[in-house]
């Protein structure tokens, strides 16, 4: 087993990712926009890649620095077919249920297992972009959520 070197702040900070997911983005699924375009400007500045996980994009991400691969399911009665509040709730899950850890430097692994123990998201990022990728995909909503915006900014920034 791997060992976890996730900072006390990380931890504060991840927690609080937590509590805003449950109370604010749990039921806004289908008001997310993956093709937001300061979304995209960041994920292609900071050679993010995301995409489905299957074997066809993992050969695709190998040209990225980051990489998160995640299930989007169509049918998927939470997140209603939106890819990016699947992403935000496949994150809120690695933090949940300890997936998440950090190794060398600032990298970051996340991981979130279905129900049959299955593999749904695998993902390496620095902490500090995970940081910023949730901020800007939080943003990247096609409604005003000015509150959760403004409280996004005051946890990771």
């Amino acid at each position: 087993m791997s060992s976890n070197k996730l900072s006390a702040k990380d931890k504060n900070t991840l927690y609080d990712y937590l509590c805003l997911y449950e109370y604010e983005l749990k039921d806004k699924a289908g008001s997310f926009d993956l093709n937001h375009h300061e979304l995209n400007t960041f994920l292609k500045t900071n050679r993010i890649y995301l995409g489905a996980l299957n074997n066809s994009e993992r050969k695709k991400s190998k040209k990225y620095s980051y990489t998160i691969l995640y299930t989007q399911r169509r049918d998927d009665k939470v997140s209603k077919d939106d890819k990016v509040h699947h992403l935000l709730r496949h994150i809120r899950n690695s933090i949940a249920h300890g997936l998440i850890k950090k190794g060398k430097g600032r990298i970051a692994s996340l991981q979130d297992r279905g129900k049959q123990d299955q593999e749904t998201m695998q993902g390496q990022i620095e902490i500090n972009l995970l940081y910023a990728l949730i901020n800007q995909l939080i943003k990247a909503n096609s409604s005003d959520y000015e509150k959760v915006i403004i409280l996004i900014d005051c946890m990771f920034f």
